[in-house]
């Protein structure tokens, strides 16, 4: 959480609020697991069990900053500017 408080910070947003959920899935069997987190693009490749079930577990960040100007990026009419994920870079 802390590195993308940072890199909001190095792009030019003011003020970063940032909050974490941690998300714990359960399921019955290692092929339900498998079967769903494929439908969302995941691969997991290290599968423990607890008491005959199998878990899942994701850390959610939520965030938002202002934002003086960002070059290609404007604020709509409510001032909100909306950047695609695939405009984030990897720091």
């Amino acid at each position: 959480m802390h590195l993308i408080g940072d890199a909001l910070l190095a792009e030019g947003f003011i003020d970063p609020v940032l909050e974490v959920e941690d998300i714990t899935y359960t399921y019955q069997n290692q092929a339900q697991l498998q079967a769903e987190s494929g439908e969302i693009g995941l691969v997991v490749r290290d599968i423990s069990s607890h008491n005959n079930l199998f878990y899942i577990m994701f850390e959610v960040i939520y965030g938002h900053a202002f934002c003086p100007a960002l070059k290609g990026f404007a604020p709509d009419d409510e001032g909100v500017v909306k950047i695609p994920v695939s405009q984030i870079r990897k720091y």
